[in-house]
Order: C-alpha cells, then structure tokens, then sequence
C-alpha cells in the first residue's frame, strides 16, 4: 500500500543515524576473498568512521557497553551466525551506525542509503521480510532494541530453530511489525522515521551475498541447518580457506557471513 516507501534522497534535513560502518568476523583474521568484500566499505566511505570486530574484540566492547545477560547470550550462542545477530544489535542499539555482514561488497557511497531524516534504514527482502544483513539506525531506536532483548531472550531459552527465524530477520521483522502494531497511531505515524527501502533500490549501494569460499562449510549457516546442501570442496577453495590436501573442513565454531 505504500506505507513502507521511503522518503526522497537529496533532501536539505540530512540523517540522525552516525556515520560508522561495524562488521564482524568470527576469526581476527578473516580469508582473503572475505577480506577484500569487508574493505570495500571504508574504501567508499571515507567520511564514516570504520571497526571490525572478532569475537573476542566483540565481547571486549559488549562488555564494556552492555548488561551481563547480552554478553552471556554472546557467549553462549551456538552458531557464528546467531553472534553476529546479537552483536550487530548490541552495537546499533548502544552506538547507532551502520552494521554490514561480511558477505556484503560495497558497490557505491552510503549517502545514497540514508535518507533525510531517516532514524532507521533497512530493506524488505523478495519475500516480504525486513532484511538484517545491512541495518542503520540512530541509537536507542526501539525496533532495534526490542530485537536485542527477544534475540537475548531466545538465546538464554535455548531456542535452536532456524536462526533466521530465532535471531535474524524473521524475529527483525516481527519486532517491526509489533512496534507498528502497538504503536496506538495509524501506520503512517509509526512508520515516521522510517527508511524501508527495496531490494532493487538497496543493491544500488550494495552487492548483497557474495560469494565466498567458506560458503561451502557449516561454517556457512545455511550449510549448517542443512537448507543448503554441502558440496565438495574444490583445490581452489581450499586454497582460500587455508586447508592443506587431505585435511577436514573447519568445524562449525569459525565465522560467519
């Protein structure tokens, strides 16, 4: 119906949300075709303020910046996947910013994605959920939040369902859908603020899901829930994930994407 168009690009009010980019790879060092999509970011946006987080930087800062509950639901998820859906939360409710998962190539300038006056800017995917592999947002921003307590929540219950479902942007797109529906005004009101764009008009600033090697290895959570089916490894890919002829593929603690 249209409640979800965002506003024009180019107007005078420029946006709240603070210009920093964070990512997070599981592993301080990730591989090199990972490396080459993350710096990507900084190299276009120089204006933004840039950190990557590892896991132990990660818990380091929500240390620093959070509860007990929120570093031990870190700790304690299963998956590199379900850490990065906690910690891009954590950082985006304490510190607002742009958070980008490591599988994502910035194409062009991130201006283009942050609308005048916009305190939350995201997309809605091809099949209708709001997408959490890019998010910006100014801090405190109540979609964002109520996603970090229901993501904590689901983590402490033990929840070990689908992780797009759990943590990601299933459970995004519930937090949006109860905040409009508790907003006690009409939609247009609850949606003010609001910067839901398109696929089609997201892709402009970012090529979403690239490939990488470690796509092929659990340590991909679709490979690991078994929605996707895992192939053989090619020498080539080997190669990029530092295995040696003949060795196993990394277990399902490394990173993710």
């Amino acid at each position: 119906s249209g409640l979800l168009d965002a506003p024009p690009s180019g107007a005078d009010m420029a946006s709240p949300i603070p210009r920093r980019i964070v990512q997070f790879w599981d592993r301080p060092d990730p591989p090199p075709d990972v490396q080459e999509l993350m710096e990507s970011w900084p190299a276009l946006n120089p204006g933004f303020a840039y950190r990557r987080h590892d896991g132990a930087s990660a818990q380091a800062w929500l240390l620093a910046h959070h509860p007990p509950e929120v570093v031990m639901a870190f700790r304690r998820a299963d998956h590199p996947a379900r850490k990065a859906d906690i910690f891009r939360l954590a950082v985006l409710a304490a510190e607002g910013g742009v958070y980008a998962d490591a599988d994502d190539r910035c194409v062009a300038p991130l201006d283009g994605l942050l609308r005048p006056g916009a305190r939350f800017v995201g997309y809605q995917e091809i099949r209708g959920a709001i997408g959490n592999n890019v998010i910006a947002a100014v801090p405190g921003h109540p979609v964002i939040v109520a996603a970090l307590q229901e993501a904590v929540e689901a983590t402490h219950r033990g929840d070990r369902g689908d992780v797009w479902l759990d943590t990601g942007p299933g459970m995004l797109s519930r937090r949006l859908a109860a905040h409009i529906a508790t907003a006690g005004a009409p939609p247009e009101a609850a949606l003010d603020g609001f910067a839901i764009l398109t696929e089609m008009e997201f892709r402009a600033t970012v090529a979403m899901h690239c490939a990488a090697a470690y796509k092929a290895t659990p340590l991909h959570w679709k490979v690991a829930r078994g929605t996707t089916r895992r192939p053989v490894l090619d020498d080539e890919t080997r190669v990029l994930l530092g295995l040696a002829e003949g060795q196993a593929e990394p277990a399902e603690d490394g990173v993710r994407g």
